[in-house]
């Protein structure tokens, strides 16, 4: 900071430079420590008993100020008192200005609910810390180190070959096959041994276990078992009345000669 040496010999040159180096200097410092308070700061005094306000000391648009105390109002003004004083070539002028903050009504005014009590900054972090929600991360760091734990035991760039598995339901497994095709149902398969068609046109009927439902396909072919093939392909089947428990063969020989076929099938639901 700024330094004047008095205790000189040959006598100190007291002039107005002198005073105005001294004023400019503790001037700067005691506004830039209110600074530190923030503007419509009240560092000291300013208690409210009833709907009276004391005395004090505010900051307010950048300078430490006085205030002066009294009935409550809603405003707060600043006031420059001057004294005139006499000099030596007998010319009164204004020396002294007493400025200060208190309340009242003028051009330029702050509201008195702006104000607010400066804290002082070695109660700032004990009142931080009264604020601040403790926690226990125990349990998170354990768990955090199990997981680095685990992640220290897989070589680098590891792949782990899983087998699939299609009847697996459960997306959340490993196993599990996504994006399926839907695959057809077979209600039941079998064969039927229908032999030789005696007659131009014939019925035969097919049964099997109960599938629980007649809305089914039947998908069918006509397997030849006799030494000429030619004989076996002399015939024409249709399906008709078809149940839970079986369906009927309608069938037509187009030839004479003697067959020996069987109707091998599939059921699939509709």
């Amino acid at each position: 900071m700024n330094k004047i040496d008095f205790n000189q010999p040959g006598g100190f040159p007291l002039e107005t430079e002198t005073l105005d180096f001294m004023q400019a200097t503790y001037s700067l410092l005691l506004n830039k420590i209110g600074e530190l308070a923030g503007d419509r700061s009240i560092i000291s005094g300013c208690v409210t008993t009833g709907t009276s306000v004391s005395d004090g000391l505010v900051y307010v648009n950048g300078e430490l100020l006085p205030f002066v105390g009294g009935f409550e109002q809603p405003n707060v003004i600043i006031v420059e008192d001057t004294e005139l004083r006499e000099f030596e070539d007998t010319e009164l002028r204004t020396v002294f200005y007493k400025r200060y903050a208190t309340f009242g009504t003028a051009t330029v005014s702050y509201p008195w609910a702006d104000f607010v009590e400066c804290i002082p900054l070695n109660m700032v972090a004990p009142m931080l810390d009264s604020k601040v929600d403790t926690y226990d991360f125990t349990p998170l760091v354990t768990l955090v180190n199990a997981m680095k734990f685990k992640l220290d035991t897989i070589a680098y760039s590891a792949e782990e070959n899983v087998q699939p598995d299609w009847n697996e339901t459960d997306n959340t497994k490993d196993g599990f096959i996504k994006n399926k095709p839907a695959l057809v149902s077979i209600l039941y398969k079998g064969s039927y041994h229908i032999g030789d068609v005696l007659t131009a046109d014939a019925y035969r009927t097919v049964t099997f276990p109960d599938v629980g439902t007649s809305s089914y396909m039947v998908l069918g072919t006509i397997i030849s078992n006799s030494s000429n093939s030619a004989d076996d392909n002399d015939v024409i089947v249709a399906v008709r009345e078809k149940t839970n428990t079986s369906f009927k063969l309608t069938i037509r020989e187009t030839a004479t000669p003697i067959q020996d076929i069987n109707y091998e099938y599939i059921l699939i639901p509709i």
